[in-house]
């Protein structure tokens, strides 16, 4: 028999997914609507120009941490408890090495949720894989191109040097195109 404590466990469990899936939802859109796509969100190697805005998503992720976990992800290294670092005892939570190298694969794990999500925001609607209202595995021709356009205008961002003369503009034009396919 399930009791009444544990009806309402998993009532507020289900309550906190639907809330969660919303606020993920309200995020993705939000981080779309301001030209945020999935690749800027991978870690930017030297060459890429999309290092602000990692740095600037990841410390946004890092400030809906508690302020202790935030404290933690600050200090430095070499004054951290444990067995990689240097300094102060222990905390009463544990070893805070230990703690701090938890909090950095969090900050991983959402770095990558948010980054699938947009993949799949951004994914073509003829592609999807059975689900959805897509038209199976056969892209549309507007989905196609506008996945091309994309292709060229990530290749643009990356390039140093290059035969068009107004680099920026020719972005700007197929920015335009891209949104013009719906």
């Amino acid at each position: 028999m399930i009791t009444e404590n544990t009806a309402k466990v998993v009532r507020g469990f289900i309550n906190k997914s639907l809330a969660s899936a919303n606020a993920r939802g309200l995020a993705l859109e939000a981080l779309a609507a301001d030209g945020v796509e999935s690749y800027m969100l991978k870690a930017p190697k030297k060459e890429d120009n999309h290092k602000a805005t990692f740095d600037t998503i990841k410390a946004i992720v890092v400030s809906g941490f508690p302020s202790a976990v935030q404290s933690l992800l600050h200090k430095d290294i070499d004054t951290l408890s444990g067995p990689r670092g240097k300094g102060v005892k222990a905390n009463k939570d544990g070893e805070e090495t230990e703690q701090r190298l938890y909090w950095q694969q969090q900050i991983g794990s959402k770095m990558k949720d948010l980054r699938q999500g947009l993949e799949k925001r951004e994914k073509p609607e003829g592609e999807t894989e059975g689900e959805g209202e897509g038209e199976g595995s056969t892209a549309t021709w507007e989905s196609r191109t506008r996945e091309t356009l994309s292709k060229i205008l990530k290749q643009c961002e990356k390039k140093e040097a290059s035969t068009i003369a107004d680099m920026a503009r020719f972005m700007d034009s197929i920015k335009t195109a891209i949104a013009l396919i719906k």
